[in-house]
């Protein structure tokens, strides 16, 4: 029997071994194992157990002293030693003892000057008829002389690890040993881990050639051969939207950008099946036949129809299938200079526009944010969309430190005066929490379609200050008002006002507190910035400041008490003991603090590092408050959480995620607390939201009842006395 060098892997005695079998042959391979069903359309259907999407958290690279300085090394690379590497390399293999294996022997890259040989050996012939289908597939005399692989992947989904003794994070394990050209998978059905891990190799090895690994998907214009590229995270539209009917597909999902123009790292589509129609996507809908793998898709047991709505085992179900299926594929897949790329995110908050043109400054930054959601199913626990940043749009695939691949980006479009847009797949007229529904799929291919044909070049564009894009006007095919993510929304004139000042004092420079202005202390080690002056939109100058603070402080003044936090009563009022807000607030006798956000120096030596005796009236973090209430009555609650959380985040406080109306309420007034105690405006959010109960920072517990007299400033004497009447 031949078995094609497998037990340099230590595995030895298999009972079967076949190289490269046709999809037919893997297809009666897996019936016979028991992996899937036929479907009615003849396309193979499994279901992945409780992996259904990527596990980030499994995922590793072996780390050596080669590669160890080119590695972004934190949450997305993870690194493991080759010992543990080598080890669970050596079970997988006593695991594959006396089984059927099954091997593909293929290539990443269309074009050949970088094409890269790729040997996947699998335990289930389902998952090598995936990876047949989605790489390269040689031609018999290729094959024939195909010598050793450049990478090996050793596929064991059966095998599950000790997480305690394999050093890894839970039964699964997909690690990748850059030195040693191997990479070990085991523990989960997803076939989605063989692709991604083919694709971090690409991204890695193509560097060293001059090329730029992205994940995107990329088309071309039949008629003059010009060609685009899409960036996203999956679900984004990466895939649905390269699928044009009147554009040649060059591929689905990654490429290399060279000198000469862009090729596809594979030789097959791996699509989203959720809510699929022949009338919306028709090109991936009849690609679901006899050769094509189906995941998690659910399928009527007796008539073998699909019925794709139902995302009861998953949000991420998913075919793949050989690019050929595609009518108007391009082969081989590639094409030239990219005229447009397009940047795809799906912003669960409703307020980015649909279409919007970046410069190259612009371009930069969104290529590097990578602002997205990560949607329900793409990613192991994730069932409803979650704002995330994703560096590259595919930060999960990206090995090294992002800046390698953006300066590579810059240079490029640079260099061909490449235009980029961004596109917003996400949520129109509210956020996906608020219950809106996504950008429709008519007018997402209608925008993109203006993009590429140059329909905006003669179009009017109006400038967004807050996310600093332009967005046209109009768009053939897509009403006006659905170009301004604005227009699409409910009344909402106090979030609306509030994002104008916000827009307006960031452009003034008027920023939030940052880790240097924290690290200004006078001579008694007292933070400098307690009142944050920096951030003032509106203050007033009180050259008496020091002297009526140092009063009111005074021990038995009875304004005192007003002033005095009780140290067991931070968990009421701060969500994180990081919070810097909390620097505000100086030790006193005892348990108690005290207010010192205005308290002045008395050393001469110490009266410079102090700014002017200024009272606050308005500052940054208010707005933000007030923009977050306004949302939460006119706008959304997801909107709210957004700004809620950007005020949070400067502060290192808690981040808040409830999308519960009043949950949000109850926390801005909490913020409203923490962030102008002492400015002399919580009294009026108090007021405005008619609090019944404001909580007693001074004592150790209770809470002081409000009234409408209590809520109702007492009239000064000396408006009685003047003879007024009321």
């Amino acid at each position: 029997m031949e078995t094609y060098g497998i037990e340099k892997f230590g595995i030895i005695g298999p009972k079967a071994v076949y190289r490269n079998l046709t999809p037919a042959q893997l297809t009666e391979a897996a019936l016979r194992l028991g992996e899937g069903s036929l479907s009615n359309t003849g396309a193979l259907v499994v279901t992945t157990g409780k992996y259904t999407g990527r596990s980030p958290k499994d995922k590793f690279i072996v780390d050596t002293e080669s590669i160890h300085n080119e590695i972004a090394w934190g949450k997305v690379n993870r690194p493991i030693s080759r010992e543990k590497f080598n080890a669970i390399k050596g079970k997988i293999a006593a695991y594959l003892q006396n089984r059927e294996i099954f091997i593909f022997d293929g290539f990443a890259g269309a074009d050949k000057t970088y094409t890269q040989k790729f040997r996947v050996i699998n335990e289930l012939a389902s998952q090598n008829l995936f990876i047949h289908q989605l790489l390269i597939r040689p031609t018999a005399e290729e094959l024939s002389s195909y010598g050793e692989p450049d990478y090996t992947i050793l596929c064991a989904p059966g095998f599950k690890c000790d997480p305690e003794v394999d050093g890894v994070n839970s039964e699964a394990c997909i690690a990748i040993d850059y030195e040693a050209h191997e990479i070990i998978i085991c523990g989960s059905r997803y076939a989605g881990e063989i692709k991604k891990s083919v694709f971090a190799t690409m991204n890695y090895v193509m560097t060293k050639k001059n090329v730029l690994p992205m994940h995107c998907s990329a088309n071309m214009d039949p008629a003059t051969g010009e060609t685009a590229v899409f960036f996203g995270l999956s679900g984004t539209g990466k895939t649905t939207l390269s699928a044009d009917p009147n554009r040649k597909l060059i591929g689905d999902d990654e490429h290399g950008w060279s000198p000469d123009g862009v090729f596809n790292f594979e030789g097959g589509c791996y699509a989203k099946c959720i809510n699929l129609s022949a009338e919306h996507e028709p090109e991936i809908f009849n690609a679901i036949r006899f050769g094509s793998l189906v995941e998690n898709v659910v399928m009527d047991p007796e008539t073998r129809e699909f019925d794709f709505n139902d995302g009861s085992l998953t949000e991420n179900t998913r075919v793949g299938y050989p690019i050929n299926y595609i009518d108007n594929a391009q082969i081989p897949s590639k094409g030239g200079i990219p005229k447009v790329v397009v940047f795809l995110t799906a912003d669960a908050f409703g307020v980015l526009p649909p279409i919007s043109r970046l410069d190259k400054n612009a371009a930069m930054y969104h290529f590097v944010t990578g602002f997205t959601s990560k949607l329900a199913g793409t990613e192991r626990g994730v069932t409803e969309p979650q704002p995330t940043f994703s560096t590259l749009f595919g930060e999960p695939f990206m090995p090294m430190d992002a800046s390698v691949y953006a300066q590579m980006l810059g240079e490029k479009l640079e260099k061909y005066g490449t235009k980029v847009y961004l596109v917003n797949t996400g949520w129109a007229g509210g956020s996906a929490a608020s219950g809106a529904k996504r950008m429709k799929l008519a007018y997402t291919r209608a925008m993109v379609t203006a993009a590429l044909n140059g329909s905006f070049d003669n179009v009017e564009f109006k400038h967004h200050d807050v996310f600093n894009v332009d967005y046209p006007t109009s768009c053939p095919n897509v009403p006006d008002e659905m170009l301004d993510a604005r227009g699409m929304w409910a009344d909402k004139a106090a979030y609306d006002a509030a994002m104008e000042v916000i827009g307006a004092a960031e452009n003034l420079g008027i920023r939030f507190l940052t880790n240097e202005d924290l690290g200004s202390t006078d001579s008694g080690n007292n933070y400098v910035n307690r009142s944050c002056p920096m951030e003032n939109i509106f203050g007033l100058l009180v050259d008496e400041l020091g002297d009526y603070i140092e009063e009111d402080h005074t021990t038995g003044n009875s304004y005192y008490e007003r002033f005095r936090l009780q140290s067991t009563r931070y968990p009421k009022f701060y969500s994180s003991t990081g919070d810097i807000r909390i620097t505000a607030w100086k030790k006193g006798s005892g348990s108690s603090m005290y207010l010192a956000k205005y308290e002045r120096p008395t050393l001469k030596k110490d009266l410079a590092l102090f700014p002017r005796p200024i009272v606050s009236m308005l500052k940054l973090g208010e707005m933000y408050l007030i923009a977050a209430e306004g949302a939460v009555e006119s706008v959304s609650t997801g909107e709210a959480i957004r700004l809620l959380n950007i005020l949070q985040q400067s502060r290192n406080g808690g981040i808040f995620t409830s999308d519960d109306k009043e949950a949000i309420i109850s926390e801005i007034l909490k913020e409203y607390r923490r962030e102008m105690i002492g400015d002399g405006q919580v009294f009026y959010a108090y007021k405005r939201r008619n609090v019944p109960e404001i909580e007693k920072g001074y004592a150790t517990s209770g809470v002081i009842t409000m009234s409408v007299e209590k809520y109702t400033p007492d009239i000064p004497t000396t408006e009685f006395d003047g003879g007024r009447t009321y």
